[in-house]
């Protein structure tokens, strides 16, 4: 663990991620710097998560769970941690490239438990899917960190992955206005032989990575405690805008903002520079 709070991922972890699409990474983030996120997301959404009313044209209302997105940017001591030259060094060695790393996006991703005394429904499902079928960008390379900010059971709403799947590559967006149409394993029966790994206990700090078209759901959050998520996302820098469709209202507003238009590659003030 450096200076920082945060470690580097390790060769085994970088050999995991690449035969499995995912890799889970024990203590990536020190205990004292994951207390220091989880009071501040507490102060900013309720200790219960429950405060938090997705703003207009920045959170997913439609997500199923509690959505606060560009928390980097908010927050610096969120910014300690996605705009660190060690989370870059990290991004980078999973991106298999030595090339310069861009910050693409970050949210807290609250699930509500099923069991916890609110007036705010708890969160539903989330469905499988992969990321990288909503990504406006011309290569894969999208590299999701999903830390974990409490203890976290495994009754509380946490990631499966299909393992392998992400060698399938884009398998086709299933997203209609922000929700789920239909399964992929009714499209691609051939998931239907592949592993889902069961969900993981996580510790503060514990993180796990995948890649953009691994194909991953998260179930209900059955317990009667937030399950408080930290998740942010790295690309190369000479990735591509394509201008495809994306049903996401927080990329939709930073691509107008960073006045991307099809053909450019990203970068700027909204995709900032996190490793060179």
């Amino acid at each position: 663990m450096d200076s920082a709070g945060i470690r580097a991922i390790t060769d085994e972890e970088v050999a995991h991620f690449r035969e499995h699409g995912w890799v889970k990474m024990e203590q990536l983030l020190s205990k004292d710097l994951v207390g220091q996120l989880l009071e501040r997301a507490q102060a900013i959404m309720g200790l219960d998560a429950t405060d938090h009313v997705a703003r207009p044209g920045i959170d997913s209302p439609t997500n199923p769970w509690q959505d606060r997105h560009n928390i980097v940017e908010d927050e610096p001591c969120f910014a300690a941690v996605g705009m660190s030259d060690e989370m870059g060094a990290n991004a980078q060695r999973l991106l298999r490239r030595q090339i310069p790393v861009l910050l693409y996006n970050n949210a807290l991703a609250v699930k509500i438990g099923s069991r916890q005394e609110s007036a705010t429904s708890a969160s539903e499902p989330t469905g499988f899917h992969q990321d990288g079928a909503g990504y406006p960008m011309d290569r894969c390379g999208v590299i999701s960190f999903w830390i974990a900010l409490d203890h976290l059971s495994t009754d509380m709403g946490l990631v499966r992955y299909v393992d392998h799947s992400h060698q399938l590559g884009p398998l086709g967006n299933m997203n209609r206005d922000g929700y789920l149409q239909g399964s992929l394993f009714d499209v691609y029966p051939e998931l239907n032989t592949m592993k889902i790994t069961e969900p993981q206990e996580f510790r503060p700090g514990d993180a796990a990575a995948h890649a953009m078209f691994t194909l991953h759901d998260a179930l209900a959050n059955e317990s009667g405690r937030p399950r408080w998520a930290f998740l942010v996302r790295y690309i190369a820098n000479d990735t591509v805008y394509t201008g495809a469709k994306t049903n996401s209202q927080a990329t939709l507003r930073k691509i107008e903002r960073a006045g991307l238009v099809p053909g450019q590659v990203f970068g700027g003030p909204e995709y900032p520079l996190v490793r060179a």
